[in-house]
């Protein structure tokens, strides 16, 4: 798997060991690759929250033109919940 190829391509540092963990254990490579998804969801919740957030308020103080609630919309449109 390729994320499996990426870990094993940094070499050094705090997975150096896991590449070959996952291709030996395909259970924990699928629970690993899960665990990873998850966070990346919540982090994604995040920044789409934060940056419609921030087009809120550049709404109200930017003298930049630019439709700033339209991207807010979109930005927090982007949110879905269901994962959590």
């Amino acid at each position: 798997q390729s994320y499996v190829a990426a870990i094993k391509k940094s070499g050094e540092g705090p997975f150096a060991g896991l590449a070959d963990q996952l291709e030996a254990d395909p259970t924990l490579a699928k629970d690993f690759y899960k665990h990873c998804v998850a966070w990346i969801d919540k982090f994604a919740i995040a920044s789409h929250f934060l940056w419609g957030l921030w087009s809120l308020i550049q709404k109200l103080y930017s003298p930049i033109e630019f439709d700033y609630l339209d991207y807010s919309r979109l930005r927090l449109g982007a949110i879905s919940l269901d994962g959590c």
